[in-house]
């Protein structure tokens, strides 16, 4: 695995995708940061932590899956007929929109206080968010199955 260039496609796809929901967040006037919704349910689910210890924590959280679907991607690049293109960026964030989707679902049905969002403005935001992380991710990449 050419592990410097699944880092710069994490980083890239990861600062695109969080770019794009602060930009919707804000043009909304709605709350679609993911490291920053995450910072909060991390702070209201640990009554030890601190706000700022939580807030580090959510972009850790956010950012190491943001390397962990990059790895994944590089393997989908490697060993099967995905390329490394915009159509095939679009449907792989599609896809991973969708399960990014149930998991953020599970995530708020399973916390004990979970941060009042517009839940289907929110979910419907996460599948382009994913879009643009997958496309970004997958140009990075590129396709050159080695």
């Amino acid at each position: 695995m050419k592990s410097g260039k699944v880092l710069i496609a994490a980083a890239c796809g990861t600062a695109a995708m969080t770019a794009f929901s602060y930009l919707i967040s804000r043009k909304k006037n709605k709350d679609f940061r993911e490291p920053r919704l995450l910072g909060k349910m991390v702070y209201r689910a640990v009554p030890e932590i601190k706000k700022p210890q939580a807030k580090v924590v959510g972009w850790i959280l956010h950012c190491t899956t943001g390397l962990t679907f990059s790895i994944i991607y590089h393997y989908l690049l490697k060993d099967t007929k995905l390329k490394s293109n915009v159509p095939d960026g679009i449907v792989l964030g599609l896809v991973n929109g969708v399960v990014a989707v149930g998991i953020w679902k599970a995530t708020f049905s399973l916390h004990p206080d979970p941060p009042q969002i517009h839940f289907n403005d929110f979910y419907n935001h996460l599948i382009l968010a994913h879009v643009v992380f997958a496309t970004t991710t997958l140009l990075i990449l590129d396709d050159d199955k080695q």
